[in-house]
């Protein structure tokens, strides 16, 4: 009788840590990793915000030098924003 109570004690106690651990996991907020297209997304939007202004300012009549200047960017920075996105040939 003893035997079967030490077992019994033992595995009740493996059972509670268990128990423990599985609460936690459950408290702890699951973090997912995104996907390569969400990254590419994330990083479109950034590039697309972060070049608004450039576009606006071309899209008012501005030179590339006058968008530099009034951005605080070299005229060969802005020059390749507009090239690569295809708004100045």
């Amino acid at each position: 009788m003893s035997d079967l109570k030490t077992f019994v004690d033992q595995h009740t106690r493996l059972v509670q840590v268990e128990m423990a651990r599985f609460r936690a996991e459950q408290e702890r907020p699951s973090v997912v990793a995104p996907t390569t297209e969400q990254k590419v997304e994330r990083e479109t939007l950034f590039l697309n915000e972060r070049y608004k202004e450039v576009f606006e300012l071309q899209d008012q009549g501005l030179s590339v030098s006058e968008i530099a200047k009034k951005l605080e960017k070299g005229d060969t920075e802005i020059q390749l924003i507009l090239q690569l996105a295809g708004k100045q040939g």
